[in-house]
Protein backbone atom coordinates (compact mmCIF):
# COMPACT_ATOMS: atom_id res chain seq x y z
CA UNK A 1 0.00 0.00 0.00
CA UNK A 2 1.01 3.16 -0.85
CA UNK A 3 0.33 4.45 2.92
CA UNK A 4 2.86 2.03 4.08
CA UNK A 5 6.66 3.06 5.28
CA UNK A 6 8.91 0.50 3.93
CA UNK A 7 11.83 -0.62 6.21
CA UNK A 8 14.63 -1.97 3.99
CA UNK A 9 18.00 -1.45 5.76
CA UNK A 10 19.07 -4.65 5.64
CA UNK A 11 18.91 -4.52 1.34
CA UNK A 12 20.59 -0.94 1.54
CA UNK A 13 22.93 -2.06 3.41
CA UNK A 14 23.50 -4.98 0.63
CA UNK A 15 23.37 -2.44 -1.98
CA UNK A 16 26.28 -0.38 -0.61
CA UNK A 17 28.40 -2.79 0.04
CA UNK A 18 28.46 -4.34 -3.70
CA UNK A 19 29.05 -1.23 -4.63
CA UNK A 20 32.32 -1.05 -2.06
CA UNK A 21 30.76 2.39 -0.35
CA UNK A 22 30.63 3.49 2.99
CA UNK A 23 27.97 5.28 4.67
CA UNK A 24 29.78 8.84 3.48
CA UNK A 25 30.04 7.66 0.07
CA UNK A 26 26.80 6.37 -0.46
CA UNK A 27 25.13 9.58 1.29
CA UNK A 28 26.75 11.92 -0.68
CA UNK A 29 25.12 9.85 -3.89
CA UNK A 30 21.68 10.20 -2.13
CA UNK A 31 21.31 13.79 -1.57
CA UNK A 32 20.99 12.87 2.64
CA UNK A 33 23.22 12.83 5.13
CA UNK A 34 25.27 9.63 6.86
CA UNK A 35 23.47 9.88 10.35
CA UNK A 36 20.45 9.72 8.06
CA UNK A 37 21.55 6.61 6.32
CA UNK A 38 22.75 4.93 9.22
CA UNK A 39 19.40 4.71 10.75
CA UNK A 40 17.86 3.76 7.64
CA UNK A 41 20.49 0.77 7.96
CA UNK A 42 19.50 -0.01 11.13
CA UNK A 43 15.92 0.21 10.23
CA UNK A 44 15.06 3.56 12.51
CA UNK A 45 14.09 5.14 9.30
CA UNK A 46 11.42 3.92 6.57
CA UNK A 47 12.89 4.78 3.21
CA UNK A 48 11.24 7.48 1.22
CA UNK A 49 10.10 7.57 -2.24
CA UNK A 50 12.65 9.95 -3.37
CA UNK A 51 15.16 8.09 -2.29
CA UNK A 52 14.26 4.82 -3.52
CA UNK A 53 14.41 6.52 -6.91
CA UNK A 54 17.64 7.88 -6.19
CA UNK A 55 19.01 4.02 -5.18
CA UNK A 56 17.53 2.88 -8.75
CA UNK A 57 18.94 5.34 -10.90
CA UNK A 58 22.37 5.26 -9.00
CA UNK A 59 22.65 1.89 -8.08
CA UNK A 60 20.98 0.13 -10.93
CA UNK A 61 18.80 -2.25 -9.09
CA UNK A 62 15.08 -2.91 -9.30
CA UNK A 63 13.33 -1.39 -6.44
CA UNK A 64 11.07 -4.12 -5.82
CA UNK A 65 13.29 -6.27 -4.46
CA UNK A 66 13.86 -4.17 -1.52
CA UNK A 67 10.20 -5.07 -0.31
CA UNK A 68 10.97 -8.88 -0.25
CA UNK A 69 11.26 -10.89 2.88
CA UNK A 70 13.58 -10.07 5.80
CA UNK A 71 16.20 -12.06 6.97
CA UNK A 72 15.16 -15.32 8.87
CA UNK A 73 11.68 -14.36 8.23
CA UNK A 74 12.92 -11.34 10.55
CA UNK A 75 13.00 -10.43 14.01
CA UNK A 76 9.85 -12.04 15.42
CA UNK A 77 10.87 -14.71 13.65
CA UNK A 78 14.00 -15.28 14.89
CA UNK A 79 13.17 -14.45 18.29
CA UNK A 80 10.79 -17.32 18.24
CA UNK A 81 13.62 -19.61 17.22
CA UNK A 82 16.00 -17.91 19.89
CA UNK A 83 13.83 -18.89 22.48
CA UNK A 84 14.37 -22.79 21.93
CA UNK A 85 16.24 -24.21 25.40
CA UNK A 86 19.42 -24.44 23.66
CA UNK A 87 19.44 -20.79 24.05
CA UNK A 88 18.38 -20.63 27.87
CA UNK A 89 20.15 -18.27 29.97
CA UNK A 90 20.76 -15.92 26.77
CA UNK A 91 19.69 -12.12 26.92
CA UNK A 92 18.85 -11.62 23.32
CA UNK A 93 16.32 -9.17 22.77
CA UNK A 94 14.40 -7.68 19.62
CA UNK A 95 16.95 -4.96 19.39
CA UNK A 96 19.82 -7.07 19.32
CA UNK A 97 18.13 -9.06 16.56
CA UNK A 98 16.91 -6.34 14.85
CA UNK A 99 20.89 -4.72 14.99
CA UNK A 100 21.89 -7.75 13.66
CA UNK A 101 19.45 -8.78 10.95
CA UNK A 102 20.42 -4.93 9.70
CA UNK A 103 24.44 -5.39 9.90
CA UNK A 104 24.87 -9.56 8.99
CA UNK A 105 21.74 -10.07 6.78
CA UNK A 106 23.14 -13.57 5.53
CA UNK A 107 24.32 -14.47 8.85
CA UNK A 108 21.15 -14.08 10.73
CA UNK A 109 19.64 -15.76 6.99
CA UNK A 110 21.65 -18.78 7.70
CA UNK A 111 21.55 -19.14 11.21
CA UNK A 112 17.74 -19.26 10.37
CA UNK A 113 18.26 -22.20 7.87
CA UNK A 114 20.27 -24.39 9.96
CA UNK A 115 17.75 -24.03 12.75
CA UNK A 116 14.65 -24.71 10.78
CA UNK A 117 16.80 -27.87 9.28
CA UNK A 118 17.94 -29.20 12.65
CA UNK A 119 14.32 -28.70 14.02
CA UNK A 120 12.68 -30.71 10.89
CA UNK A 121 14.92 -33.41 11.38
CA UNK A 122 15.94 -33.04 7.73
CA UNK A 123 19.62 -31.43 8.94
CA UNK A 124 21.23 -33.82 6.16
CA UNK A 125 23.95 -36.83 6.62
CA UNK A 126 26.84 -34.47 8.17
CA UNK A 127 24.54 -32.99 10.72
CA UNK A 128 22.89 -36.51 11.72
CA UNK A 129 26.46 -37.99 12.24
CA UNK A 130 28.75 -37.73 15.27
CA UNK A 131 29.55 -34.25 13.70
CA UNK A 132 26.10 -32.83 15.05
CA UNK A 133 27.67 -30.23 17.75
CA UNK A 134 24.57 -28.70 18.80
CA UNK A 135 22.67 -31.82 19.90
CA UNK A 136 25.44 -32.67 22.75
CA UNK A 137 25.08 -28.93 23.72
CA UNK A 138 21.57 -29.41 24.08
CA UNK A 139 21.88 -32.40 26.14
CA UNK A 140 24.47 -30.81 28.47
CA UNK A 141 22.05 -28.32 29.04
CA UNK A 142 19.32 -29.81 29.96
CA UNK A 143 21.58 -32.62 32.19
CA UNK A 144 21.80 -29.59 34.30
CA UNK A 145 18.46 -28.05 33.81
CA UNK A 146 19.62 -24.85 32.93
CA UNK A 147 20.93 -24.41 36.22
CA UNK A 148 24.53 -23.78 37.36
CA UNK A 149 24.18 -23.13 40.80
CA UNK A 150 27.94 -22.24 41.05
CA UNK A 151 27.93 -19.37 38.43
CA UNK A 152 24.28 -18.17 39.87
CA UNK A 153 26.22 -17.67 43.03
CA UNK A 154 29.67 -16.09 41.60
CA UNK A 155 27.57 -13.82 39.44
CA UNK A 156 25.28 -12.87 42.42
CA UNK A 157 28.29 -12.01 44.25
CA UNK A 158 29.46 -10.00 41.50
CA UNK A 159 26.84 -8.31 41.38
CA UNK A 160 26.67 -7.29 44.69
CA UNK A 161 29.86 -6.02 44.41
CA UNK A 162 29.35 -3.66 41.10
CA UNK A 163 25.90 -2.18 42.80
CA UNK A 164 27.69 -1.28 45.59
CA UNK A 165 30.34 0.53 43.61
CA UNK A 166 27.81 2.44 41.41
CA UNK A 167 24.02 2.21 41.01
CA UNK A 168 25.01 2.62 37.37
CA UNK A 169 25.60 -1.38 36.77
CA UNK A 170 26.90 -0.53 32.95
CA UNK A 171 29.63 2.50 34.32
CA UNK A 172 30.40 0.05 36.97
CA UNK A 173 31.36 -3.24 35.00
CA UNK A 174 33.39 -0.58 32.63
CA UNK A 175 35.20 0.37 35.87
CA UNK A 176 35.63 -2.88 36.91
CA UNK A 177 37.21 -3.74 33.30
CA UNK A 178 39.72 -1.06 33.43
CA UNK A 179 41.16 -1.39 37.01
CA UNK A 180 41.13 -5.55 37.50
CA UNK A 181 41.65 -6.37 34.03
CA UNK A 182 43.34 -2.98 32.38
CA UNK A 183 40.39 -3.29 29.60
CA UNK A 184 39.16 -0.23 28.17
CA UNK A 185 35.23 0.05 26.67
CA UNK A 186 36.20 1.74 22.83
CA UNK A 187 32.32 1.74 21.02
CA UNK A 188 33.15 1.89 17.26
CA UNK A 189 31.13 2.87 14.26
CA UNK A 190 29.17 0.23 12.15
CA UNK A 191 31.71 1.03 9.50
CA UNK A 192 34.66 0.20 11.72
CA UNK A 193 33.11 -2.55 12.90
CA UNK A 194 30.60 -4.02 10.31
CA UNK A 195 30.43 -7.87 10.88
CA UNK A 196 30.44 -7.95 14.60
CA UNK A 197 29.01 -6.82 17.96
CA UNK A 198 31.88 -7.14 19.66
CA UNK A 199 35.32 -7.79 19.38
CA UNK A 200 38.28 -8.44 22.29
CA UNK A 201 41.73 -6.68 21.07
CA UNK A 202 44.21 -7.88 24.07
CA UNK A 203 47.28 -5.16 21.58
CA UNK A 204 44.59 -2.41 22.63
CA UNK A 205 43.38 -3.81 25.33
CA UNK A 206 40.15 -2.77 24.50
CA UNK A 207 36.94 -4.37 24.75
CA UNK A 208 34.90 -2.84 21.09
CA UNK A 209 31.35 -2.54 20.58
CA UNK A 210 29.41 -1.40 18.63
CA UNK A 211 27.56 1.62 17.87
CA UNK A 212 24.49 -0.83 17.27
CA UNK A 213 23.75 -2.09 20.57
CA UNK A 214 21.41 -0.51 22.61
CA UNK A 215 22.70 0.23 26.37
CA UNK A 216 21.38 -3.16 27.78
CA UNK A 217 22.85 -4.78 25.16
CA UNK A 218 26.18 -3.18 25.87
CA UNK A 219 26.13 -3.79 29.71
CA UNK A 220 25.39 -7.71 28.73
CA UNK A 221 28.13 -7.50 26.40
CA UNK A 222 30.12 -5.87 28.61
CA UNK A 223 29.19 -8.44 31.71
CA UNK A 224 30.21 -11.54 29.16
CA UNK A 225 33.59 -9.97 29.07
CA UNK A 226 33.69 -10.67 32.83
CA UNK A 227 32.35 -13.89 33.01
CA UNK A 228 34.93 -15.01 30.61
CA UNK A 229 37.60 -13.10 33.16
CA UNK A 230 36.27 -14.20 36.38
CA UNK A 231 34.60 -17.41 35.97
CA UNK A 232 36.63 -18.45 33.74
CA UNK A 233 38.27 -21.53 35.50
CA UNK A 234 34.53 -22.43 36.49
CA UNK A 235 33.39 -22.25 33.01
CA UNK A 236 36.23 -24.37 31.64
CA UNK A 237 35.41 -27.48 34.31
CA UNK A 238 31.81 -27.24 33.15
CA UNK A 239 32.88 -27.29 29.55
CA UNK A 240 35.35 -29.80 30.50
CA UNK A 241 32.97 -31.90 32.73
CA UNK A 242 30.68 -31.94 29.51
CA UNK A 243 33.10 -34.41 28.03
CA UNK A 244 32.28 -33.08 24.45
CA UNK A 245 34.04 -35.08 20.87
CA UNK A 246 34.34 -32.04 19.15
CA UNK A 247 35.64 -28.74 19.54
CA UNK A 248 32.27 -26.58 18.11
CA UNK A 249 30.72 -28.53 20.83
CA UNK A 250 32.81 -26.98 23.45
CA UNK A 251 32.83 -23.44 21.87
CA UNK A 252 28.83 -23.34 21.49
CA UNK A 253 28.58 -24.49 25.47
CA UNK A 254 31.29 -21.89 26.69
CA UNK A 255 29.16 -19.15 24.71
CA UNK A 256 26.18 -20.39 26.66
CA UNK A 257 27.85 -20.31 30.04
CA UNK A 258 28.96 -16.88 29.37
CA UNK A 259 26.24 -15.58 28.38
CA UNK A 260 24.13 -17.55 31.38
CA UNK A 261 26.62 -15.73 33.70
CA UNK A 262 26.07 -12.42 32.40
CA UNK A 263 22.31 -12.92 32.63
CA UNK A 264 22.72 -13.56 36.21
CA UNK A 265 24.75 -10.31 36.60
CA UNK A 266 22.41 -8.57 35.36
CA UNK A 267 19.44 -9.94 36.91
CA UNK A 268 20.21 -12.15 40.00
CA UNK A 269 18.52 -15.33 40.15
CA UNK A 270 18.24 -15.23 44.00
CA UNK A 271 17.25 -11.34 44.05
CA UNK A 272 14.80 -11.76 41.13
CA UNK A 273 13.01 -14.57 42.57
CA UNK A 274 12.65 -13.40 46.32
CA UNK A 275 11.13 -10.17 44.30
CA UNK A 276 8.45 -12.36 43.07
CA UNK A 277 7.74 -14.42 45.93
CA UNK A 278 7.35 -11.55 47.83
CA UNK A 279 3.84 -11.81 49.36
CA UNK A 280 1.82 -8.60 48.85
CA UNK A 281 1.50 -6.09 51.86
CA UNK A 282 -2.04 -6.14 53.26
Amino acid sequence: MADQKLFAGHAVRRIRRASGLTQVAMAEALGISASYLNLIERNQRPLTAPIMVRLAERFDFDARTLTGASPGGGAEAIRRRLADPLFAGLSVDRTQIEDWISAAPDAAEAFARVFDRLASGDGGEALRSGNDTIAPVREAIEKWRNHFADLDSQAELLADELRLASPDLYGAITDRLRTRHRLSIRILPVDVLPDALRRLDLHARQLQLSETLDPASRSFAAAYQLAELEAGDQIAALVKGADFSERASEKLYHRHLCGYFAAAVMMPYARFCGRVRQPAMM
